[in-house]
């Protein structure tokens, strides 16, 4: 396991802490270097937190070797309905959701089909 940016007190300790390749706002030269991070670490999974993170980890599996695609662990903080780009990004390469919200409200907000 990987983690980008600072470790926090509730990280494992096995995890190393790297410095993200992405910028505050995400680029195509970000997700270029996230792409090279993922070649060259074999990333397995990457775990984003906010939606521009989200964009960004997605943007660069498209961008890295086939071998070393990560799947994405994907924040969902909020239950309000997704536009047509979050629903797709949603649907791509995504392994699980974290939420805290009702149950039901995050499928009512993404759709299940």
């Amino acid at each position: 396991a990987l983690l980008l940016g600072r470790a926090g007190p509730f990280c494992h300790p096995a995890a190393p802490a790297v410095k993200s390749p992405v910028a505050r706002r995400p680029s195509p030269g970000s997700a270029r270097r996230l792409a090279r991070f993922y070649d060259e670490r074999g990333t397995d999974v990457v775990h984003a937190h906010k939606g521009i993170a989200h964009s960004a980890a997605l943007a660069a599996t498209f961008l890295s070797a086939p071998r070393s695609r990560p799947r994405i662990v994907a924040n969902r903080g909020v239950s309000f309905p997704l536009d047509a780009f979050n629903r797709w990004k949603y649907r791509v390469r995504l392994a699980a959701v974290v939420t805290v919200c009702e149950e039901g409200a995050l499928w009512d907000a993404i759709g299940d089909t």
